[in-house]
């Protein structure tokens, strides 16, 4: 079975997607996880955001409401295609 990230990695070239930034998010919660923003291009308004926590076994993508219609529909590309990778109950 792939890994997370790598399947992560994998989606987001199939979408034609870049990493802008790669940080962490609070690491008192999250201690050892990764944060990740995507974008299409450097110059376009929007970003999608992934975080994964290894240690709780816990992926999640979040986008604010006001992005525009291309990160919502990435958004929804994507969970489908992870979905595929990793079934569970939850999708």
């Amino acid at each position: 079975m792939a890994t997370m990230e790598a399947a992560l990695f994998e989606v987001v070239e199939t979408l034609d997607l870049y990493i802008s930034r790669t940080t962490t998010l609070g690491t008192k919660n999250y201690p050892g996880n990764a944060h990740w923003h995507f974008k299409r291009t450097a110059d376009e308004a929007g970003c999608l955001d992934a975080t994964y926590w290894p240690e709780g076994h816990v992926f999640w993508v979040s986008m604010r409401n006001y992005e525009p219609a291309w990160v919502h529909e990435v958004e929804a590309q994507m969970h489908r295609a992870l979905a595929e990778r990793f079934p569970t109950s939850a999708s």
